[in-house]
């Protein structure tokens, strides 16, 4: 079983789950579907928007807050003087 389909399950959409794995819908796409693409793979109007709900939550809970900018350091690069500005 996929993490995709036992998330799902946790929010009470096992039943949808081989409609949507089989179709080869996971976490990446789920946050792009919309309620029509849903229903085009057999999902009612109910499951269709708990589905949609549930996916606007978890991706609420997963994006971080910004830490500010990150400096790229590539290794390859390491003891090299830096490029001379433009």
């Amino acid at each position: 079983m996929t993490a995709f389909a036992e998330w799902l399950g946790q929010v009470g959409l096992a039943h949808c789950a081989q409609a949507l794995v089989e179709n080869g819908i996971d976490f990446d796409i789920a946050q792009g579907l919309t309620e029509s693409d849903l229903r085009s793979l057999g999902l009612n109007l109910g499951d269709s928007r708990r589905l949609l709900q549930a996916v606007t939550k978890l991706g609420d809970q997963t994006i971080a807050p910004s830490a500010g900018p990150v400096a790229v350091v590539d290794g390859a690069d390491a003891g090299r003087s830096p490029a001379p500005a433009c």
